[in-house]
Formats: C-alpha cells, structure tokens, sequence
C-alpha cells in the first residue's frame, strides 16, 4: 500500500531542495544548484495543488496550477516564477544558462517558492497551518 503524501511532505520537501540547491550554487555546481531549484519549485506547486485539490503530478498540470494561482490571486509571479524555473529544468539537462542568467532568475523562482509555500501552509480557513 503507497502511503499518500501530505501537504507539509511536500513543503518539506521543497524547503529542503532550495536548501541544497544554494550549497550546489555556492559549490560552484550550478546545473546541480539547478536541479535542485527546479525541485524546490515543483514541491511546492504539487503542496499548493494538494491544498485546492487541483490535479498534479505531471509538468503540464504543474504549469496549469501556475497560471490558475495568477488568475486566483492576480500576481505575475506565480507564472514567472515557474517559467523562470522551468529554465533552470532545461539548464541541468543542457547547460543553457548564462551567469547572469542565473544571477537574474534565482530570486524569481525563490520568490515564487516562498509565495506558493505561504498559499499551501494554510488550513482551509485561511489561517496558519503551523505555529
């Protein structure tokens, strides 16, 4: 029997990913720091997916949730903040980010993170979820 993740799984999974992915950054291993933002950014939509009951799990649903919680909530950056981690997903397989790339996106996908985990750490009436 699979046990079902809960929503503070997955806030502590991204926590923990953005974590490691400033070590790698700092190493100097900017496609692993990469895999591991893109890693803190994807926990933290399927927390929030969970939360509305949006359907996850998949990149395209993942992205969808991205735009739904613009529209929900009118802010640009959940959609930046996805598509700029979207790029930090290609980076690691490919290697296609500049310095100044990086430099540049980070703290818009450490935003998003921080934004989407604030939304998914909330009980259904809107208060906080943990003290």
């Amino acid at each position: 029997m699979t046990q079902q993740r809960t929503i503070q799984d997955y806030i502590a999974d991204a926590r923990d990913y953005l974590e490691v992915s400033a070590r790698e950054f700092d190493a100097g291993d900017d496609r692993q720091g990469a895999k591991k933002l893109y890693g803190a950014a994807c926990s933290a939509i399927e927390a929030v997916s969970l939360r509305y009951n949006w359907p996850c799990g998949r990149h395209r649903l993942m992205k969808r949730n991205a735009h739904q919680l613009r529209d929900l909530y009118g802010d640009s950056i959940f959609v930046a903040g996805f598509l700029a981690a979207e790029k930090f997903h290609a980076h690691f397989f490919h290697n296609i980010m500049e310095d100044y790339d990086i430099v540049a996106d980070r703290p818009i996908v450490s935003e998003f993170i921080d934004r989407v985990l604030e939304l998914a750490d909330v009980t259904t009436d809107g208060s906080p979820a943990s003290t």
